[in-house]
Protein backbone atom coordinates (compact mmCIF):
# COMPACT_ATOMS: atom_id res chain seq x y z
CA UNK A 1 0.00 0.00 0.00
CA UNK A 2 2.81 2.40 0.89
CA UNK A 3 4.51 1.70 -2.44
CA UNK A 4 1.23 2.40 -4.28
CA UNK A 5 0.79 5.70 -2.45
CA UNK A 6 4.36 6.72 -3.17
CA UNK A 7 3.91 5.89 -6.85
CA UNK A 8 0.73 7.97 -6.98
CA UNK A 9 2.43 10.95 -5.37
CA UNK A 10 5.32 10.61 -7.80
CA UNK A 11 2.92 10.39 -10.74
CA UNK A 12 1.05 13.53 -9.68
CA UNK A 13 4.33 15.44 -9.32
CA UNK A 14 5.45 14.42 -12.80
CA UNK A 15 2.05 15.32 -14.28
CA UNK A 16 2.26 18.78 -12.75
CA UNK A 17 5.80 19.27 -14.07
CA UNK A 18 4.62 18.30 -17.56
CA UNK A 19 1.76 20.81 -17.47
CA UNK A 20 -0.90 18.16 -16.84
CA UNK A 21 -1.88 19.17 -13.29
CA UNK A 22 -5.56 18.97 -14.30
CA UNK A 23 -5.29 15.17 -14.28
CA UNK A 24 -6.51 13.84 -10.94
CA UNK A 25 -5.52 10.81 -8.88
CA UNK A 26 -8.28 8.73 -10.50
CA UNK A 27 -6.55 8.96 -13.89
CA UNK A 28 -3.43 7.36 -12.46
CA UNK A 29 -4.96 4.80 -10.11
CA UNK A 30 -7.42 3.49 -12.70
CA UNK A 31 -5.38 3.76 -15.88
CA UNK A 32 -1.72 4.74 -15.95
CA UNK A 33 -0.27 2.92 -12.94
CA UNK A 34 -2.10 -0.43 -13.38
CA UNK A 35 -1.14 -0.64 -17.06
CA UNK A 36 2.45 0.39 -16.37
CA UNK A 37 2.70 -2.29 -13.69
CA UNK A 38 1.33 -4.86 -16.14
CA UNK A 39 3.75 -3.82 -18.88
CA UNK A 40 6.68 -3.95 -16.47
CA UNK A 41 5.79 -7.59 -15.75
CA UNK A 42 5.41 -8.40 -19.46
CA UNK A 43 8.70 -6.70 -20.31
CA UNK A 44 10.48 -8.68 -17.59
CA UNK A 45 8.95 -11.92 -18.85
CA UNK A 46 10.02 -11.10 -22.41
CA UNK A 47 13.60 -10.57 -21.24
CA UNK A 48 13.61 -13.84 -19.30
CA UNK A 49 12.22 -15.90 -22.19
CA UNK A 50 14.24 -14.30 -25.01
CA UNK A 51 17.21 -15.92 -26.68
CA UNK A 52 18.68 -14.05 -29.64
CA UNK A 53 15.88 -11.53 -29.13
CA UNK A 54 16.81 -11.07 -25.46
CA UNK A 55 15.45 -7.76 -24.27
CA UNK A 56 13.23 -7.16 -27.30
CA UNK A 57 11.05 -4.15 -26.48
CA UNK A 58 7.41 -4.54 -25.53
CA UNK A 59 5.45 -2.71 -28.21
CA UNK A 60 2.29 -0.82 -27.10
CA UNK A 61 -0.01 0.95 -29.56
CA UNK A 62 -2.60 3.58 -28.64
CA UNK A 63 -5.61 4.92 -30.52
CA UNK A 64 -8.48 7.31 -29.97
CA UNK A 65 -10.05 10.30 -31.68
CA UNK A 66 -8.19 13.63 -31.53
CA UNK A 67 -8.38 15.19 -28.08
CA UNK A 68 -9.01 11.95 -26.18
CA UNK A 69 -5.56 12.07 -24.57
CA UNK A 70 -3.48 9.39 -26.32
CA UNK A 71 -0.35 11.52 -26.58
CA UNK A 72 -0.73 12.72 -22.99
CA UNK A 73 -1.02 9.11 -21.84
CA UNK A 74 2.07 8.11 -23.86
CA UNK A 75 4.06 11.08 -22.53
CA UNK A 76 3.18 10.24 -18.92
CA UNK A 77 3.92 6.53 -19.33
CA UNK A 78 7.30 7.40 -20.84
CA UNK A 79 8.09 9.84 -18.03
CA UNK A 80 6.97 7.52 -15.21
CA UNK A 81 8.21 4.15 -16.44
CA UNK A 82 11.82 4.78 -15.42
CA UNK A 83 11.54 6.29 -11.94
CA UNK A 84 8.57 4.15 -10.85
CA UNK A 85 9.20 0.82 -12.59
CA UNK A 86 12.80 0.83 -13.79
CA UNK A 87 11.86 0.68 -17.48
CA UNK A 88 13.51 2.54 -20.33
CA UNK A 89 10.74 3.83 -22.62
CA UNK A 90 10.47 5.56 -25.97
CA UNK A 91 7.38 7.04 -27.56
CA UNK A 92 6.57 8.08 -31.09
CA UNK A 93 3.30 9.15 -32.65
CA UNK A 94 1.89 8.93 -36.15
CA UNK A 95 1.60 12.70 -35.68
CA UNK A 96 5.41 12.88 -35.45
CA UNK A 97 5.86 11.55 -38.98
CA UNK A 98 3.40 13.72 -40.88
CA UNK A 99 4.60 14.56 -44.35
CA UNK A 100 6.20 17.99 -44.59
CA UNK A 101 4.24 20.93 -45.96
CA UNK A 102 6.09 20.61 -49.26
CA UNK A 103 5.29 16.90 -49.53
CA UNK A 104 1.62 17.49 -48.75
CA UNK A 105 1.51 20.35 -51.24
CA UNK A 106 2.72 17.92 -53.91
CA UNK A 107 -0.01 15.43 -52.94
CA UNK A 108 -2.54 18.25 -53.11
CA UNK A 109 -1.32 19.12 -56.61
CA UNK A 110 -1.17 15.58 -58.00
CA UNK A 111 -3.98 13.78 -56.12
CA UNK A 112 -6.48 16.06 -54.36
CA UNK A 113 -6.33 19.55 -52.77
CA UNK A 114 -7.60 18.26 -49.41
CA UNK A 115 -4.35 16.32 -48.95
CA UNK A 116 -2.59 19.58 -48.15
CA UNK A 117 -4.17 19.16 -44.71
CA UNK A 118 -2.43 16.71 -42.35
CA UNK A 119 -4.18 13.99 -40.38
CA UNK A 120 -5.86 11.41 -42.58
CA UNK A 121 -4.29 8.14 -43.77
CA UNK A 122 -1.90 8.91 -46.60
CA UNK A 123 -0.38 12.04 -44.98
CA UNK A 124 2.33 10.22 -42.99
CA UNK A 125 5.87 9.14 -43.83
CA UNK A 126 5.49 5.45 -42.99
CA UNK A 127 9.01 4.63 -44.15
CA UNK A 128 10.44 7.11 -41.64
CA UNK A 129 8.35 5.58 -38.87
CA UNK A 130 9.31 2.01 -39.78
CA UNK A 131 13.02 2.91 -39.91
CA UNK A 132 12.81 4.57 -36.52
CA UNK A 133 11.01 1.63 -34.92
CA UNK A 134 13.46 -0.87 -36.40
CA UNK A 135 16.43 1.11 -35.08
CA UNK A 136 14.89 1.27 -31.61
CA UNK A 137 14.10 -2.45 -31.57
CA UNK A 138 17.61 -3.49 -32.63
CA UNK A 139 19.68 -0.82 -30.86
CA UNK A 140 22.85 -1.82 -29.02
CA UNK A 141 23.50 -0.18 -25.61
CA UNK A 142 25.72 2.51 -27.15
CA UNK A 143 23.49 3.27 -30.15
CA UNK A 144 21.62 6.57 -30.47
CA UNK A 145 18.27 6.78 -32.27
CA UNK A 146 16.84 10.19 -33.25
CA UNK A 147 13.05 10.15 -32.87
CA UNK A 148 11.05 12.42 -35.23
CA UNK A 149 8.86 15.20 -33.88
CA UNK A 150 6.25 17.46 -35.51
CA UNK A 151 5.25 21.01 -34.50
CA UNK A 152 1.48 21.21 -34.94
CA UNK A 153 1.28 24.96 -34.40
CA UNK A 154 3.83 25.49 -37.17
CA UNK A 155 2.32 22.62 -39.20
CA UNK A 156 5.81 21.38 -40.00
CA UNK A 157 8.20 18.62 -39.01
CA UNK A 158 10.77 19.68 -36.43
CA UNK A 159 14.32 19.95 -37.88
CA UNK A 160 16.31 16.71 -37.53
CA UNK A 161 18.92 18.33 -35.28
CA UNK A 162 16.18 19.06 -32.73
CA UNK A 163 14.76 15.53 -32.54
CA UNK A 164 15.11 13.85 -29.12
CA UNK A 165 17.67 11.03 -28.88
CA UNK A 166 16.98 7.60 -27.39
CA UNK A 167 20.15 5.84 -26.22
CA UNK A 168 20.22 2.06 -26.34
CA UNK A 169 17.28 -0.29 -26.72
CA UNK A 170 14.12 0.63 -24.79
CA UNK A 171 12.18 -1.90 -22.73
CA UNK A 172 8.92 -0.30 -23.82
CA UNK A 173 7.95 1.40 -27.10
CA UNK A 174 4.69 3.35 -27.30
CA UNK A 175 3.22 4.39 -30.63
CA UNK A 176 -0.01 6.37 -30.82
CA UNK A 177 -2.21 7.41 -33.69
CA UNK A 178 -5.84 8.46 -33.79
CA UNK A 179 -6.80 5.72 -36.28
CA UNK A 180 -4.26 3.10 -35.13
CA UNK A 181 -5.73 -0.37 -35.67
CA UNK A 182 -8.51 0.84 -38.00
CA UNK A 183 -9.22 -1.17 -41.16
CA UNK A 184 -10.59 0.33 -44.40
CA UNK A 185 -14.39 0.44 -44.48
CA UNK A 186 -16.51 -1.14 -47.23
CA UNK A 187 -16.17 0.45 -50.66
CA UNK A 188 -19.92 1.08 -50.75
CA UNK A 189 -19.52 3.45 -47.79
CA UNK A 190 -17.52 5.85 -49.98
CA UNK A 191 -20.49 6.74 -52.16
CA UNK A 192 -22.24 9.13 -49.76
CA UNK A 193 -20.46 12.11 -48.10
CA UNK A 194 -20.46 11.92 -44.29
CA UNK A 195 -20.60 15.70 -43.73
CA UNK A 196 -20.99 19.03 -45.51
CA UNK A 197 -17.27 19.48 -46.06
CA UNK A 198 -16.97 16.19 -47.94
CA UNK A 199 -20.03 17.07 -50.00
CA UNK A 200 -18.64 20.49 -50.93
CA UNK A 201 -14.93 19.73 -51.37
CA UNK A 202 -14.94 16.08 -52.46
CA UNK A 203 -18.10 15.77 -54.57
CA UNK A 204 -16.70 13.02 -56.80
CA UNK A 205 -15.29 10.97 -53.87
CA UNK A 206 -11.71 11.01 -55.16
CA UNK A 207 -10.24 12.17 -51.84
CA UNK A 208 -12.08 9.62 -49.72
CA UNK A 209 -11.17 6.82 -52.15
CA UNK A 210 -7.49 7.79 -51.81
CA UNK A 211 -7.72 7.78 -48.01
CA UNK A 212 -9.48 4.40 -48.08
CA UNK A 213 -6.72 2.87 -50.21
CA UNK A 214 -3.95 4.55 -48.20
CA UNK A 215 -5.26 3.05 -44.95
CA UNK A 216 -4.49 -0.44 -46.28
CA UNK A 217 -0.79 0.47 -46.26
CA UNK A 218 -0.85 0.99 -42.47
CA UNK A 219 -2.04 -2.52 -41.62
CA UNK A 220 1.46 -4.06 -41.45
CA UNK A 221 2.46 -1.39 -38.94
CA UNK A 222 -0.68 -1.96 -36.88
CA UNK A 223 0.05 -5.69 -36.65
CA UNK A 224 3.41 -5.11 -34.94
CA UNK A 225 2.09 -4.18 -31.50
CA UNK A 226 2.03 -6.57 -28.53
CA UNK A 227 -0.83 -4.76 -26.77
CA UNK A 228 -3.26 -2.08 -27.85
CA UNK A 229 -5.11 0.59 -25.85
CA UNK A 230 -8.08 2.45 -27.35
CA UNK A 231 -9.38 5.61 -25.64
CA UNK A 232 -13.01 5.97 -26.61
CA UNK A 233 -14.82 9.32 -26.72
CA UNK A 234 -18.60 9.17 -26.20
CA UNK A 235 -19.12 10.71 -29.67
CA UNK A 236 -17.33 12.45 -32.50
CA UNK A 237 -18.72 15.79 -31.30
CA UNK A 238 -17.27 15.17 -27.83
CA UNK A 239 -13.90 14.55 -29.46
CA UNK A 240 -14.11 17.94 -31.18
CA UNK A 241 -14.76 19.61 -27.81
CA UNK A 242 -11.85 17.69 -26.26
CA UNK A 243 -9.54 18.83 -29.07
CA UNK A 244 -10.53 22.47 -28.61
CA UNK A 245 -9.73 22.31 -24.90
CA UNK A 246 -6.47 20.50 -25.62
CA UNK A 247 -5.47 23.17 -28.11
CA UNK A 248 -6.11 25.93 -25.59
CA UNK A 249 -3.91 24.22 -22.99
CA UNK A 250 -1.15 23.86 -25.59
CA UNK A 251 -1.30 27.60 -26.35
CA UNK A 252 -1.09 28.37 -22.63
CA UNK A 253 1.96 26.10 -22.28
CA UNK A 254 3.64 28.11 -25.02
CA UNK A 255 2.80 31.40 -23.33
CA UNK A 256 0.17 32.37 -25.88
CA UNK A 257 -3.41 33.55 -25.49
CA UNK A 258 -5.74 30.49 -25.55
CA UNK A 259 -8.45 32.64 -27.14
CA UNK A 260 -6.36 32.54 -30.33
CA UNK A 261 -7.85 29.11 -30.96
CA UNK A 262 -10.99 29.35 -33.07
CA UNK A 263 -13.43 26.46 -32.40
CA UNK A 264 -14.92 26.64 -35.89
CA UNK A 265 -11.46 26.09 -37.41
CA UNK A 266 -10.92 23.01 -35.23
CA UNK A 267 -14.28 21.64 -36.32
CA UNK A 268 -13.45 22.35 -39.98
CA UNK A 269 -10.09 20.58 -39.62
CA UNK A 270 -11.61 17.52 -37.93
CA UNK A 271 -14.39 17.16 -40.51
CA UNK A 272 -11.89 15.21 -42.62
CA UNK A 273 -11.41 12.71 -39.77
CA UNK A 274 -15.08 11.81 -39.39
CA UNK A 275 -15.24 9.17 -42.12
CA UNK A 276 -12.27 7.12 -40.91
CA UNK A 277 -13.52 7.41 -37.33
CA UNK A 278 -16.71 5.66 -38.44
CA UNK A 279 -14.60 2.66 -39.52
CA UNK A 280 -13.18 2.19 -36.02
CA UNK A 281 -15.00 -1.01 -35.28
CA UNK A 282 -13.08 -2.92 -32.68
CA UNK A 283 -11.99 -6.29 -34.04
CA UNK A 284 -8.84 -7.13 -32.11
CA UNK A 285 -8.16 -7.76 -28.40
CA UNK A 286 -7.38 -4.43 -26.75
CA UNK A 287 -7.82 -2.35 -23.65
CA UNK A 288 -10.79 0.01 -23.91
CA UNK A 289 -10.79 3.24 -21.91
CA UNK A 290 -14.28 4.77 -21.97
CA UNK A 291 -14.62 8.53 -21.42
CA UNK A 292 -17.68 10.61 -20.67
CA UNK A 293 -18.48 14.04 -22.13
CA UNK A 294 -16.46 15.72 -19.35
CA UNK A 295 -13.36 13.69 -20.29
CA UNK A 296 -13.64 11.57 -17.14
CA UNK A 297 -12.85 7.86 -17.18
CA UNK A 298 -16.04 5.81 -17.06
CA UNK A 299 -14.46 2.37 -17.37
CA UNK A 300 -11.20 0.60 -18.20
CA UNK A 301 -11.98 -2.71 -19.87
CA UNK A 302 -9.36 -5.44 -20.41
CA UNK A 303 -9.02 -7.24 -23.74
CA UNK A 304 -11.48 -9.97 -24.60
CA UNK A 305 -9.78 -13.15 -25.70
CA UNK A 306 -10.53 -14.67 -29.10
Amino acid sequence: MVADEERLRGALRVASALGEAHLGADYFTRLVLPLLERWARLAARSAEEGSEALGAPLWISLSGLPGTGKSTFARLVTALSGPLFGLKSASISLDDVYLTQAERAELARTVHPLLASRGVPGTHDLELLERTLTRLESAAPEDETPVPRFDKLADERVPVQDWPIVRGRPDLILCDGWFFGTEPGPLQSLVTPVNAREAAEDPDGHFRAYVHDALARYQKLFARSDEHVHIEAPSFEASVAFRIEQGRRELERRGRDPSELEPERVRYFLDLFERVSSWQRRKRPEWIVELDAEHRIVAVRPPRSG
